[in-house]
């Protein structure tokens, strides 16, 4: 059973096929005239686009701020990491190996064996270990765990989560270099997930990690089961052209799991269609009269939002997100 990555609307088998750049940034037209990729298109600077350097090696802090717990958080981000969209500012090479290592006991065994199950690749192979509860890795015996499968990795990425009863915070710095240095020595990346908390914005990461990247639930997309966005927060200045941070959408098709990545434009579907109608060169108050709102609200819900790239957008890409409204009203 494998992964399936959709780049826009179109789904990628994995590994991906050779010229998988090219591919992803070429536009073409649809029979009715729209355009293959994405929904959302934001009118990003030409001089920006391309122009990122993947992150240097070392340790990714990956904070999830979803309550209750997004059990699919983690496997979307492996999955943007090795090939998420590249017009959204892909931040690592694309197609690299993961390890994805999991610990504790029979029930953490389990549910790490239900999700692997409905999602698996050939780029990806999943290490569990057994033990009475799940490893800190912020600790001496969680650094000596981790250093067998840098070694492993070769130039790669290896993933871990921290344990929700050992919360990452500012007395864990010390372990958090020494975790970003041994990365950064052995060529390979380290993705550790941890639980958000509000708190932990006062204290320093910058010095202790590579990149940090930040995972919220989202209203998802129409079709999919799930939302949630992605950001990169070293490019929080460059979200609002749509770099940086995506949107992903988590479907079921035949018994698998598909991740569809889109540039960011909002948290809330609704917004998000004014943003697309928008784009459509609709007036305020064109779409205050589909969505039943008036172009008051319409204008202050576009406020802030990435510039949308102004095309047509074929009825049958629109019509599913009009009936979610249709059926509501």
């Amino acid at each position: 059973m494998t992964d399936n990555v959709l780049i826009g609307n179109r789904r990628l088998p994995l590994p991906p096929r050779p010229g998988l750049e090219q591919e992803a940034r070429t536009s073409r037209s649809d029979d009715d005239g729209s355009t293959d990729g994405t929904n959302y298109v934001i009118a990003q600077p030409p001089h920006l686009i391309g122009s990122f350097g993947p992150v240097e090696h070392g340790l990714m802090l990956v904070t999830h701020s979803c309550v209750p717990p997004n059990i699919y958080a983690r496997r979307a981000v492996e999955q943007f990491a090795q090939f998420g969209n590249l017009n959204i500012g892909a931040l690592l090479p694309s197609g690299l190996r993961l390890i994805s290592v999991t610990s504790g006991n029979h029930r953490h065994r389990e549910q790490a064996k239900a999700i692997r199950s409905n999602s698996q690749s050939d780029m990806t192979k999943y290490r569990h270990i057994d033990s009475g509860g799940q490893i800190d890795w912020c600790s001496d015996a969680g650094l000596h765990t981790l250093h067998p499968f840098l070694d492993q990795v070769k130039g790669g990425v290896v993933s871990i989560e921290q344990p929700s009863a050992c919360p990452i915070a500012s007395s864990h710095n010390a372990y958090l270099l020494r975790i970003h240095m041994t990365a950064k020595e052995k060529g390979c990346w380290v993705m550790l997930f941890a639980t958000a908390f509000g708190k932990q914005a006062s204290w320093d990461y910058a010095g202790v990690c590579g990149e940090r990247i930040e995972v919220a639930s989202c209203e998802p997309e129409p079709g999919a089961f799930d939302g949630l966005s992605i950001g990169y927060t070293y490019l929080r200045h460059l979200h609002v052209y749509g770099f940086g941070k995506a949107l992903c959408s988590i479907f079921e098709s035949e018994g698998r799991l598909d991740f569809r990545y889109d540039p960011f434009v909002a948290a809330n579907l609704e917004t998000r269609v004014m943003w697309l109608l928008r784009q459509q060169k609709k007036s305020l108050q064109e779409i205050g009269s589909i969505l039943k709102r008036n172009g008051a609200t319409v204008y202050r819900r576009l406020q802030g939002l990435p510039p949308a790239a102004k095309r047509p957008l074929s009825q049958r890409r629109m019509q599913p997100y009009l009936d979610i409204y249709d059926r509501t009203e």
